[in-house]
Formats: structure tokens, C-alpha cells, sequence
């Protein structure tokens, strides 16, 4: 997994990504998850663009959730910094969702997106496309 860049708009300062992440099968009625790569830009103090965008569907009719996390590695210490900003996407359809977040409060040298279903049962894998807009600093 990587994030794909390029430039937005009319300005040379802002910047988007975007990473396709392949939710797994849930295996039944639990939780199952994917995290993106570490955000490799500074995003911290700002308010950004984020979209999750379902590219491929599944059968189980899942409710996906995706929060914003924080760490101070980078590697296994991560903690939400967001709540669920990304509620109840529906896995079975190509749907989409638009929101802003919000880093203003926090400082953390690594961010990443963490995405994870409600417990149903997804019965089969998904691709989930989260792409963010941001001024590069």
C-alpha cells in the first residue's frame, strides 16, 4: 500500500492522496479491519478533505467506520485522534462519503486511517479508496 499524490486546483500548496485498501472478509459476524499507510505529509494544525469511497462492494451488507489515528512512532502505538468521522457506509454498494477533519488539537508526528466494519458479516472482501486533501507545508 502507498499513497498516490498530486496537485489540487488552483494552488501549488495543496496536495491530495489517495490508497486503495482491500478489506478482508470479516469471516462471519465480527469485526474486521484495515489500516492505511502512514500520512507521509504534515497535517497537523489543519482542517482537510477526506472522502471513503467504496470501489468494490461486497455481498454482506456491512457498516463501515473509519477514524483518523495518531502516534508517536509510526509503528504500534496508535490512538484515535478522530472520532468515527465515516459512519455506516454501506459495504454492498459503491457509495461514498465527504466529511472534514480536524487536526487543530493535536500534534503527533504520524497519522494513518483506520478502517473497520460494524460486525456483520461482510461475506466476502471489499476495496475501500480513502483520498485526503491538504495544505503541504
Amino acid at each position: 500500500m502507498a499513497w498516490t499524490e498530486s496537485s489540487v486546483g488552483l494552488y501549488n500548496d495543496f496536495q491530495s492522496a489517495y490508497e486503495a485498501l482491500i478489506l478482508p472478509d470479516s469471516g462471519g459476524a465480527s469485526v474486521t479491519h484495515i489500516e492505511s499507510s502512514n500520512i507521509e505529509w504534515d497535517i497537523n494544525d489543519q482542517k482537510f478533505l477526506v472522502t471513503v469511497e467504496m470501489t468494490e462492494a461486497c455481498a454482506g451488507n456491512g457498516s463501515l467506520k473509519v477514524s483518523l489515528q495518531g502516534s508517536h512512532d509510526g509503528t504500534l502505538n496508535w490512538t484515535n485522534v478522530s472520532a468515527d468521522f465515516v459512519s455506516g457506509l454501506n459495504t454492498t454498494g459503491l457509495n461514498s462519503s465527504s466529511v472534514f477533519v480536524s487536526t487543530v488539537d493535536y500534534k503527533c508526528p504520524y497519522y494513518r486511517f483506520y478502517v473497520y466494519s460494524d460486525g456483520t458479516d461482510t461475506q466476502d472482501a471489499a476495496t475501500v479508496k480513502i483520498t485526503y486533501s491538504a495544505k503541504v507545508r
